[in-house]
Protein backbone atom coordinates (compact mmCIF):
# COMPACT_ATOMS: atom_id res chain seq x y z
CA UNK A 1 0.00 0.00 0.00
CA UNK A 2 1.37 3.38 -1.16
CA UNK A 3 0.81 6.24 1.03
CA UNK A 4 0.48 9.87 -0.07
CA UNK A 5 2.96 11.89 1.55
CA UNK A 6 1.85 15.14 0.44
CA UNK A 7 0.01 16.72 -2.63
CA UNK A 8 1.73 19.49 -4.75
CA UNK A 9 -0.29 21.10 -7.48
CA UNK A 10 -1.87 17.77 -9.76
CA UNK A 11 1.56 15.81 -8.53
CA UNK A 12 1.35 13.35 -5.64
CA UNK A 13 4.17 12.44 -3.76
CA UNK A 14 4.43 8.99 -2.93
CA UNK A 15 6.25 6.71 -0.45
CA UNK A 16 7.77 4.84 -3.43
CA UNK A 17 9.10 8.04 -4.87
CA UNK A 18 11.11 9.16 -1.89
CA UNK A 19 14.44 7.41 -1.19
CA UNK A 20 15.20 6.03 2.08
CA UNK A 21 17.84 7.98 2.66
CA UNK A 22 19.03 5.70 5.94
CA UNK A 23 19.42 2.72 3.74
CA UNK A 24 20.85 4.91 1.14
CA UNK A 25 23.31 6.62 3.42
CA UNK A 26 24.07 3.15 4.95
CA UNK A 27 24.67 1.50 1.78
CA UNK A 28 26.98 4.17 0.12
CA UNK A 29 29.05 4.04 3.40
CA UNK A 30 29.35 0.30 2.88
CA UNK A 31 30.27 0.98 -0.53
CA UNK A 32 33.24 3.50 1.00
CA UNK A 33 34.55 0.93 3.67
CA UNK A 34 34.79 -1.60 1.19
CA UNK A 35 37.29 0.68 -1.28
CA UNK A 36 39.12 2.27 1.64
CA UNK A 37 39.68 -0.45 3.87
CA UNK A 38 42.22 -2.09 1.87
CA UNK A 39 43.50 1.10 0.92
CA UNK A 40 44.02 1.57 4.70
CA UNK A 41 45.11 -1.49 4.81
CA UNK A 42 48.03 -0.48 2.27
CA UNK A 43 49.43 2.49 3.77
CA UNK A 44 49.16 1.05 7.54
CA UNK A 45 51.19 -1.94 5.43
CA UNK A 46 53.53 0.71 3.58
CA UNK A 47 53.58 2.54 6.97
CA UNK A 48 54.90 -0.82 9.71
CA UNK A 49 57.31 -1.89 6.21
CA UNK A 50 58.69 1.87 6.31
CA UNK A 51 59.11 2.44 10.41
CA UNK A 52 60.46 -0.77 10.77
CA UNK A 53 63.34 0.02 8.14
CA UNK A 54 64.00 3.43 9.85
CA UNK A 55 64.26 1.45 13.10
CA UNK A 56 66.61 -0.83 11.99
CA UNK A 57 68.46 2.44 9.98
CA UNK A 58 68.98 3.84 13.33
CA UNK A 59 69.54 0.75 15.20
CA UNK A 60 72.79 0.30 12.63
CA UNK A 61 73.98 4.17 12.96
CA UNK A 62 74.07 3.69 16.60
CA UNK A 63 76.14 0.79 16.02
CA UNK A 64 78.45 2.45 13.76
CA UNK A 65 78.92 5.30 15.74
CA UNK A 66 81.38 4.44 17.77
CA UNK A 67 83.24 3.24 15.31
CA UNK A 68 82.84 6.65 13.50
CA UNK A 69 84.16 8.79 16.33
CA UNK A 70 87.61 6.37 16.74
CA UNK A 71 87.75 7.38 12.92
CA UNK A 72 87.24 11.19 13.76
CA UNK A 73 89.49 10.95 16.57
CA UNK A 74 92.27 8.99 14.56
CA UNK A 75 92.12 11.84 11.97
CA UNK A 76 92.33 14.44 14.32
CA UNK A 77 95.62 13.31 15.66
CA UNK A 78 97.03 11.78 12.30
CA UNK A 79 96.29 15.95 11.63
CA UNK A 80 98.14 16.72 15.21
CA UNK A 81 101.30 14.25 14.59
CA UNK A 82 101.76 15.64 11.25
CA UNK A 83 101.40 19.61 12.71
CA UNK A 84 103.90 18.46 15.85
CA UNK A 85 106.81 16.53 12.90
CA UNK A 86 106.56 19.96 11.07
CA UNK A 87 107.45 21.65 14.48
CA UNK A 88 110.22 19.48 15.01
CA UNK A 89 111.93 18.98 11.85
CA UNK A 90 113.25 22.30 11.95
CA UNK A 91 114.64 21.75 15.27
CA UNK A 92 116.28 18.29 14.24
CA UNK A 93 118.22 20.44 11.39
CA UNK A 94 119.61 22.88 14.07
Amino acid sequence: MLVVIFQQGNRQIKEADVPNWPLMFMNRLEGKKKVLLPVYNSVLGNYNETKNKLSKAEKKSQDDLPELAILVQLKELKGTNLFKDEEIQPIQKR
